[in-house]
């Protein structure tokens, strides 16, 4: 009996030493939440880039664990975190593709919010002029990003105008 006790604490205690460290690799915490989100675990897999964010702000996915708490947010109409989340990213020098989609949710957000009137013609403009684009024989040109919530964004740069997608419905529109 106390022999058996004796491997259950041991067997315990190295599962529990596993996890831990497990948990702090910002790489492995990355994908278990990108695992989470395929599987429709949203709730987990924010928990897993929440985690991320505040035990490894210098992680190279850093900032894509960020966006991801940005969209999860939103999902859940808790639109000022939402806000503040993607402002952060919107602060950021790396001009990414999460970035530009940042940008488009802070006009929604500012409009949802009633925030920031004075400056939603700045986001508008940095969402159409986000990268120098040439349309040299074709019609638009498309910038696509998977989220780590696995949704898929496409901003579509025609002459006359951008159109955002987010899982294939319009979200955003703006001519130039």
């Amino acid at each position: 009996m106390c022999r058996s006790v004796h491997v259950f604490i041991l067997l315990v205690a190295f599962f529990s030493f596993i996890s831990v460290s497990y948990a702090f690799n910002d790489k492995a915490l990355y994908y278990e939440g990108i695992s989470y989100a395929k599987r429709g675990s949203l709730d987990f897999a924010f928990m897993i880039f929440d985690e991320l964010t505040r035990e490894f702000p210098s992680s190279a996915f850093f900032e894509d664990a960020l966006f991801a708490k940005g969209e999860y947010y939103f999902s859940i109409c808790d639109y000022n975190d939402a806000y503040s989340v993607f402002k952060k990213i919107t602060a950021s020098k790396e001009l990414s593709k999460r970035k530009l989609f940042s940008y488009v949710y802070i006009f929604k957000l500012s409009q949802i919010l009633n925030k920031d009137k004075d400056r939603r013609n700045q986001y508008i403009k940095n969402i159409l002029t986000f990268r120098q684009i040439t349309l040299l024989f074709r019609d638009s040109h498309e910038i696509n990003y998977l989220s780590p919530l696995q949704k898929k964004y496409q901003a579509v740069y025609f002459i006359d105008r951008v159109e955002v997608y987010v899982d294939g419905e319009k979200f955003f529109e703006a001519s130039f």
